[in-house]
């Protein structure tokens, strides 16, 4: 069985429905102002789940690299789409 390293922390529910996510948490999932959160249902409770994009998992170092080899990806699927047609 998996063992999960568990912390709990609180914030509060504010009239309009907004919450601050507290610091701690900001912190260790490096979460900044605009960054999007997901807000996942189980049924018996929520996870808040940041959403993160290719590109924040990316090491910046590679950054370049990665998004010239994108590039090429898509320009070799489109030749073998039109290698289809």
């Amino acid at each position: 069985m998996e063992k999960y390293n568990v912390t709990m922390t609180n914030a509060t529910l504010t009239k309009n429905g907004m919450i601050n996510l507290p610091i701690e948490i900001r912190k260790k999932f490096n979460l900044k102002p605009g960054d999007k959160i997901s807000f996942v249902d189980t049924g018996e409770g929520i996870f808040v789940v940041p959403v993160k994009t290719l590109f924040d998992l990316i090491n910046p170092d590679e950054k370049e690299n990665t998004i010239a080899m994108v590039k090429e990806l898509i320009a070799e699927h489109k030749i073998e789409a039109e290698k289809g047609e």
